[in-house]
């Protein structure tokens, strides 16, 4: 069975926020880098996964957020991840990437616009440290590392099948 047939809730179209039509796509290769506005992880440590829990929305995400101006999304991911699950990649494959089309306003000036891409990659990381609590971000309570069939689980269970579907797929690359 193909991912798309196994996991139509990550590759269906969607719309984010009311103004901008997504559609993820596998991919072995990153998008033009000058179109990626956004990055995710989907972080492990040896066969475990880790995942963080955002205070603010009461939520299990995955680390990940916008490019700062200037900063290459390789820099954005290492950021992203230190500050959000106090860990550093060791390794990382591209997974694939949300093609995004903004129909509104820019969300930051020095995004991309109208089209941009939120890149995802997987990877293999060293949980070195607490997350950071920076002016203006969000608050991660909790980095955990826990069984796929957890994150998974966790990841069903708050409505987000898209992301699920996500670690198992970077599960099933590790075979």
């Amino acid at each position: 069975m193909s991912p798309i047939d196994q996991y139509p809730d990550l590759f269906k179209p969607e719309k984010w926020f009311g103004t901008t039509d997504v559609q993820f796509k596998l991919t072995e290769t990153p998008p033009d880098a000058a179109f990626i506005g956004n990055v995710n992880i989907v972080p492990r440590v040896g066969e475990k996964w880790v995942m963080i829990f955002a205070e603010d929305w009461q939520t299990w995400e995955m680390p990940g957020g916008t490019l700062e101006p200037g900063e290459s999304y390789q820099a954005a991911l290492m950021r992203e991840l230190r500050e959000e699950a106090g860990a550093e990649c060791t390794t990382y494959q591209p997974l694939g990437a949300w093609r995004c089309y903004n129909h509104g306003q820019p969300y930051q000036p020095h995004i991309p616009h109208p089209l941009f891409y939120r890149y995802v990659v997987t990877g293999e990381v060293n949980i070195t440290g607490k997350p950071l609590s920076l002016p203006g971000a969000e608050t991660i309570s909790k980095v955990e590392v826990v069984s796929l069939k957890k994150a998974v689980a966790r990841f069903v269970k708050q409505g987000r099948p898209d992301v699920a579907a996500l670690y198992e797929i970077a599960a099933s690359r590790l075979k």
